[in-house]
């Protein structure tokens, strides 16, 4: 039996777009507890099969915030044997050891061909190529080969198959592997109302204690969210809610998203930092879902 059989999560019918602000590591001083918050929001994100994650800019934080959680995150979903080969030494990953690991479906434990199922997929990275052929370094005891070029240092996703000891290997698009195969990170420069004016949803769900009391909406939701294949979910920060920061450019909430809910009513806490409240509003989505 595989050592991965245990994590073998299936992909959500429906694709989740989380949106977070990039002020939510600014009044933190020391960059090793920056990265200790982000690696919170990576579980979370995993834990519930997102397969989006936009960090987007609001007031109060830096270019260099949304940078940075983005960095990380995108280090967090990468699987370890192809850290090496993605990311060089910076300063944001200085503690990237203290991170948590994900252990998804595209983060296995097995390392050699002998141990692999009858049929398997793995993230690899192409390490040298010819005119007709791209060996890819997939954290096994060899390369894999494909009969095709690709670029040199491209990350790629293949499926292999094992028939009387041959191994067959295939290119294939992250999108059609029927595993939850992590999330993709987009850092974008802009407000969130600009960014959300170029995307278009099935269902948006904005989260704020002055929104409606979860308990009374939830059938409403999840009737909604099973019907919808494209669900946006908008987080504010500790210092402003999205009320606020939708005003901020000058733009109202509620043009934007079709719930505003409160998903923690009579809170004990004066504020709920962004990433209980994500681990908070994924958790009751899951149950409704």
């Amino acid at each position: 039996m595989s050592k991965d059989n245990t994590a073998l999560a299936l992909r959500r019918k429906e694709q989740i777009t989380v949106y977070l602000p990039a002020s939510i590591v600014s009044d933190i001083p020391h960059l090793r507890e920056k990265t200790a918050k982000v690696g919170v929001i990576g579980r979370a994100l995993a834990a519930y099969r997102v397969e989006n994650v936009v960090i987007y800019r609001d007031k109060g934080s830096r270019r260099q915030d949304g940078i940075f959680i983005a960095k990380v995150l995108e280090y967090m979903e990468t699987p370890q044997y192809l850290r090496k080969h993605l990311f060089s030494i910076s300063r944001e990953l200085k503690f990237a050891g203290i991170l948590p690991p994900l252990r998804t479906p595209h983060h296995p434990l097995t390392s050699t061909i002998a141990e692999l199922p009858k049929l398997s997929y793995r993230d690899g990275v192409v390490l040298r190529s010819t005119r007709s052929e791209s060996f890819i370094e997939a954290g096994l005891d060899r390369l894999l080969k494909l009969n095709m070029k690709l670029k040199k240092g491209s990350r790629v996703s293949v499926v292999i198959t094992k028939d009387d000891g041959r191994l067959k290997v295939q290119l294939m698009e992250r999108e059609k592997i029927p595993l939850y195969w992590g999330f993709k990170v987009l850092f974008q420069d802009q407000s969130l109302p600009e960014i959300l004016s170029s995307n278009e949803y099935d269902l948006v769900i904005a989260t704020s204690k002055y929104g409606a009391d979860i308990r009374t909406i939830a059938k409403e939701i999840s009737s909604r969210w099973k019907n919808s294949t494209k669900i946006a979910l908008l987080f504010g920060s500790p210092s402003r809610g999205l009320y606020e920061i939708f005003a901020e450019s000058s733009s109202d909430l509620l043009r934007y998203a079709h719930y505003v809910v409160n998903f923690i009513p009579e809170q004990g806490v004066e504020t709920i930092r962004t990433e209980e409240a994500l681990f908070s509003v994924l958790a009751i989505l899951n149950a409704l879902a």
